[in-house]
């Protein structure tokens, strides 16, 4: 098979061509590889994140029990005693019975 064989020029050419195609790759492989993230610097990442949502979480519940309370101070402290007066300025206005 005479037609198989390839000269020395067109084998340099073949094994140079596909040097310059793995470079290539492994450069576009690198490129890559600086867009992912390590897996350590995404679980501390996810735990800081997580960390940060729980603490959020109990800033809320607080907050909603400051407003649950402050809430019921109104009633006790303002609303009542400004129906008490209300009530006995009313009763007063219509005089004796």
């Amino acid at each position: 098979m005479a037609g198989d064989d390839i000269t020395n020029a067109e084998l340099a050419r073949r094994l140079d061509s596909f040097r310059r195609d793995v470079h290539d790759d492994l450069a576009d492989i690198s490129r890559r590889m600086d867009a992912y993230v390590l897996r350590e610097v995404y679980q501390a990442e996810r735990v800081t994140t997580e960390t940060r949502i729980a603490v959020l979480e109990r800033r809320v519940e607080q907050g909603d029990e400051q407003r649950r309370a402050m809430t019921r101070w109104l009633i006790s402290a303002v609303i009542i005693p400004v129906v008490a007066v209300v009530v006995t300025v009313f009763l007063n206005l219509q005089g004796p019975a």
